[in-house]
């Protein structure tokens, strides 16, 4: 999982290129983000832009359109390719 740097420490990620160390930061932060945003689609977006930028567009609901739209097209891209590999995987 990509972390960045700062993100990493503050999830106690001492190497982030030790896999299990990874996996373990990656998944802990990506359940924080499912936490605050309180929808997948908005933490896979902070995951993807950062949640200081979800958290600014003030988008609340994935299901309005306008609202969604706000997200570049480039991360809108990223979230439907993570669900479409999702889905794939627990099919």
């Amino acid at each position: 999982m990509q972390l960045m740097p700062r993100t990493a420490a503050g999830l106690g990620v001492k190497n982030a290129f030790d896999p299990a160390e990874n996996i373990n930061g990656g998944t802990k932060y990506l359940a924080q983000l499912i936490s605050r945003f309180k929808d997948t689609r908005l933490a896979l977006a902070a995951y993807n832009t950062g949640p200081g930028r979800v958290k600014k567009l003030n988008i609340t609901d994935a299901d309005n359109a306008h609202e969604y739209a706000k997200l570049s097209g480039r991360v809108r891209s990223y979230v439907s390719k993570v669900l479409s590999y999702y889905e794939a995987y627990t099919s």
